[in-house]
């Protein structure tokens, strides 16, 4: 018998339980060969992979560091933390100016197309439209682009 059967038997046993009879032309898989799939090591590969990993000890992790290395180690985790936070500072004021020029630009509009500005948009893309990603539209001629 195959590995491959070997393995979709096993599947099958344990998604659908043991096959009845008259619903299907190929027989139940033996215990024999449920037991053959069990030793196939691509099955062993896969269950290993199933297994949850071990825990990682951070402490004894840190102590196996060196004193110097565990300060340059703290230094770049505060800078780090520091620069992702002044981006994320960055980004949101520039979020709240887009914001509050949207509604600036939304009351200058006459009330009855302030009404509809503020509407959310739901609708969908167009199917039929391609969109250009890297390449300028100039540059692509017939489906292909001009090296």
């Amino acid at each position: 018998m195959s590995s491959r059967r070997a393995v979709s038997s096993i599947s099958s046993l344990l998604l659908r339980g043991p096959k009845k009879a008259g619903f299907s032309k190929k027989a139940a898989p033996s215990v024999d060969e449920a037991k053959e799939a069990a030793n196939d090591p691509r099955m062993q590969e896969i269950m290993r992979q199933l297994e949850p990993m071990p825990e990682m000890d951070f402490k004894e992790t840190m102590d196996a560091i060196s004193p110097g290395f565990r300060d340059e180690l703290k230094k770049a985790a505060k800078t780090f933390n520091l620069e992702s936070m002044n981006e994320n500072n960055m980004r949101m004021k520039q979020m709240k100016a887009r914001l509050s020029l949207r509604e600036q630009a939304i009351q200058a509009l006459p009330e009855d197309l302030q009404q509809e500005a503020r509407a959310v948009d739901t609708s969908h893309f167009p199917k039929g439209i391609f969109m250009f990603r890297s390449t300028p539209p100039g540059a692509i001629k017939f489906g292909k682009a001009e090296n």
